[in-house]
């Protein structure tokens, strides 16, 4: 199910330079564009040569209300609790990674939510950073 966040935008019809259209914000994994014709001619074809997608990062207070948390780090075994910027969506998964980057473990989330506790986590001591496939949730974790 896709929303909404721009309707009736019509190009000037005057350029093939990339043109401006502003929407609200809203959290998507994907982006569908519906055309409705060209208005020349009465053709009903459309011509994108180009679409980018602009998403500014929050800065000051709001990108600090934005971040993730993982506590205790440094981790020596028990609950690991993360607290995720957003809500996680549907098929969302965490990895643990080695400062190799290889995944050394992995779990599913599931949606909606914002608070994740993993237990006992089958780790040896080092660092090692945490992801979440569906967002920019990228923390480093310490094991003891």
């Amino acid at each position: 199910v896709y929303e909404k966040v721009l309707t009736g935008g019509v190009s000037s019809g005057l350029t093939n330079g990339l043109e401006r259209f502003n929407f609200s914000p809203v959290k998507a994994r994907y982006v569908q564009i519906v055309g409705h014709g060209n208005s020349t001619g009465g053709d009903n074809w459309n011509s994108l040569t180009e679409v980018r997608v602009r998403y500014d990062q929050p800065t000051g207070l709001e990108a600090l209300n934005r971040q993730s948390v993982i506590y205790p780090n440094p981790y020596s075994g028990g609950v690991l609790t993360l607290t995720l910027p957003d809500q996680s969506v549907s098929g969302d998964r965490l990895s643990v990674l080695s400062v190799s980057g290889r995944e050394v473990y992995s779990s599913e989330i599931k949606a909606g939510e914002s608070v994740v506790r993993l237990n006992n986590l089958p780790l040896a001591p080092g660092s090692y950073l945490i992801r979440s496939n569906s967002q920019s949730f990228v923390g480093k974790l310490i094991v003891m």
